[in-house]
Formats: structure tokens, sequence, C-alpha cells
């Protein structure tokens, strides 16, 4: 075991196999580290890559957003869509662990940050879901 043994790192930025970041990831999981990547709306892109490391780590995504109006709220009830929109993603967010800030002001656009832990994610392979679990998954 190497000295990040036991760690857990979160790395952005592994958009090729010969960024600084891919390499950072490789020598993070040869030290032990769990390693979790994230790439803001290049997805698939950064899972594509991640599977050239000795162990292909979770990706996930942090954060949307706008530049629009702003003034997103939580309103109860249905949007004349037919969706729930923040309320619904809050609750559905709520259901698995997870949590939902959001930033907004009028004039100056919306971030949304969907936070969820990762629990069940084991190196080397799927979880099986128990009973009751959320069939929500990590992107590989």
């Amino acid at each position: 075991m190497g000295i990040l043994a036991g760690k857990r790192i979160l790395i952005t930025g592994v958009l090729t196999d010969a960024s600084i970041a891919f390499h950072v990831a490789k020598a993070a999981q040869e030290e032990g580290a769990t390693v979790v990547l994230t790439g803001y709306g290049r997805m698939s892109l950064v899972q594509r890559i991640a599977k050239r490391l000795p162990e292909p780590p979770p990706v996930i995504e942090l954060d949307v957003a706008d530049d629009g109006n702003g003034g997103a709220s939580r309103k109860s009830g249905a949007s004349p869509n037919g969706g729930y929109g923040l309320t619904g993603m809050e609750q559905r967010l709520a259901r698995i662990g997870g949590t939902l800030t959001i930033e907004s002001a009028p004039g100056s656009g919306t971030t949304l940050n969907a936070a969820v832990p990762l629990t069940g994610y084991r190196p080397g392979g799927p979880k099986e879901r128990a009973e009751g679990e959320s069939p929500m998954r990590e992107h590989r």
C-alpha cells in the first residue's frame, strides 16, 4: 500500500490520457487512493478516458449553470409544462441521501449543485443493490 492508502480524492480535468490530471489520478490509484472524477459538461469524454486508468473510477457531475434571468425558486406543484422542477429534483436527491443547492439572483442566472454520496462504490466493480436501495448508479 502506498502513501495515499485509504484516502478518497476528487480529480477534475481528466480530458485526455496525456493530461496532467490523468497522470495525477493514475499515480493516486497506484498509491492506494480511491479516485472519483468529475468533468464539467464533458461527462462522456471523461467516462471514456476513465476506462484507461488502472481501476476505472466513478465519474460525477457537480454543477449545472445558466446565464439566464435568474430568480429560480422551489415552487410547489407542477410547472406549466407538467414538470415538478426544483422541488422534484430536491425530493429525488433526498431519497438517495443527496442535497440540492441553488444559487440564483434576478438577472444573474442560476447555478444548481447536486451532491450525492457515492455509498456502495467498490473499486473493481459495481455493487449489488440491496432491497429498497436506490436504483441510481454511478456513471462509469
